[in-house]
């Protein structure tokens, strides 16, 4: 399951990546680009297409890290719990949270 996790979180991450660019870029610009569709416009106006994607590697790796390991542990945990989501979900956001978000 943790491989099915990587593979999430770099979809994730892949998919999300422009939305979170032109985010950041409102909130920097707030008076420059009003709009979310007229940033997006002028970030690939301005950068072209990748200009979409800046940062891109680094969320990657984030975002799959982090949710290969939510998935990992909440199979390992559900196989020893299969009655029991609550338990394995529990396990797995606590590890999660330990090994890659707050080091």
């Amino acid at each position: 399951m943790a491989v099915a996790g990587v593979i999430a979180g770099c979809v994730e991450a892949i998919v999300t990546q422009p939305f979170e660019v032109v985010k950041t870029r409102q909130q920097i610009e707030a008076k420059v680009s009003p709009s979310m569709t007229r940033c997006m416009i002028n970030t690939i106006k301005s950068n072209g297409v990748q200009g979409l994607y800046a940062g891109l590697p680094i969320m990657v790796l984030q975002s799959g890290g982090k949710v290969g390991i939510r998935f990992g542990m909440y199979g390992y945990v559900n196989s020893y719990f299969p009655d029991s989501a609550l338990i394995a979900g529990v396990a797995a956001g606590c590890t999660e949270a330990a090994l890659w978000i707050t080091p």
